[in-house]
């Protein structure tokens, strides 16, 4: 059986509508049968159901076709795992703990892979070698290519970027830095006020719901590397004019390697360009305009012939028929990009 890439949009959709049928039948079973069954047998009962059979399903009908299905097949596992604390009662939470633990070696061997790909990735980066696309390429080739390995190398690049920084690029022809996009004492600013409410907030939650409070305390622990990790990474992450692709880089919101054949134009951002999408060759007006520059003002906006598919924050991807940057040399750009598409 020849493998492929990934599973069709078909198919995918039939699975999701499936595992939310499923979800929705054992929230409903749980709330009506609850009172009537054993704590334990009702939260075994939805375990085997959410983390065997639904796994089961996606395998034989998707995961089984595509490259490093196995994998993936184990990461649904343990996700599935996780929905169930969320839909068994809190007296049969035991039973998923105990599954837990059964799956625990494989979700570690995971993890340590994951762990092993970053070190690696972060030791050979080459000079001039960007580091967000080191670490997502490390995880793909480790885990596959697939949401979780781009959202995991995300999550990596954050930290690296906000803990110890990266190298900045090369500045000259064929590269464009984009430090005039920064906003150090804005980013001092919230993340101020972040740490302040987010000591606010668990100290008054903590006192009723205290895991809530932590939830809620590792959310702004999260944001405030993020925005660090951000305003660090346009400092050292700069836009690539390559023979073959336009290289678009913005800290931790954009990344694109798009071909020549695909760039309409460059032109100075004005506020219609920003706002404006563009109609592309078939008259496409589905996908958005991007605005990787804020807080910041762009300057120059790259129009797309067709939808192009960029790499966002917490490694999302999305399609796109144009995109607005902020650079410090923008007629620097304009003119490169014209050069190679006119």
């Amino acid at each position: 059986m020849e493998a492929v890439a990934r599973i069709a949009p078909r198919r995918l959709l039939a699975l999701v509508a499936f595992t939310v049928a499923a979800y929705g039948v054992e929230v409903a079973a749980v709330h009506h049968v609850g009172a009537r069954m054993p704590a334990r047998g009702l939260a075994a009962a939805v375990v085997f159901d959410l983390a065997v059979v639904v796994p089961l399903v996606w395998w034989w009908l998707g995961l089984r076709r595509i490259e490093r299905g196995a994998r993936r097949a184990l990461a649904l596992v343990a996700a599935s795992l996780a929905g169930a604390l969320l839909v068994v009662p809190s007296e049969g939470r035991a039973i998923v703990h105990g599954a837990r633990l059964l799956v625990l070696p494989a979700e570690l061997m995971v993890l340590a892979v994951a762990v092993r790909a970053a070190v690696r990735a972060l030791r050979s980066r080459r000079a001039g070698e960007d580091l967000a696309e080191s670490l997502e390429r490390a995880f793909v080739s480790a885990l596959g290519a697939h949401a979780l390995a781009r959202m995991l190398a995300a999550e990596v690049t954050t930290v690296a970027y906000s803990v110890v920084g990266g190298r900045g690029q090369g500045v000259g022809p064929r590269h464009f830095a984009l430090g005039s996009a920064r906003a150090p004492a804005l980013t001092a600013g919230l993340v101020l006020a972040t740490v302040v409410e987010g000591i606010v907030l668990h100290l008054v939650v903590g006192q009723t719901h205290p895991v809530l409070a932590w939830a809620l305390t590792s959310l702004g622990a999260y944001a405030v590397l993020w925005l660090v990790g951000h305003d660090r990474a346009l400092g050292a992450r700069t836009i690539e004019v390559t023979p073959e692709h336009l290289v678009l880089r913005a800290g931790l919101r954009l990344s694109a390697r798009v071909p020549w054949s695909s760039i309409e134009t460059a032109a100075s951002a004005t506020p219609i360009a920003r706002t404006t999408p563009s109609t592309g060759a078939r008259g496409a007006t589905s996908a958005r305009h991007l605005d990787a520059t804020r807080p910041a003002e762009g300057n120059v906006v790259v129009r797309f012939r067709t939808p192009v598919e960029v790499t966002g924050a917490f490694g999302l991807r999305r399609r796109v028929t144009s995109v607005a940057v902020c650079v410090d040399d923008p007629v620097g750009l304009i003119t490169a990009v014209r050069a190679l598409v006119e």
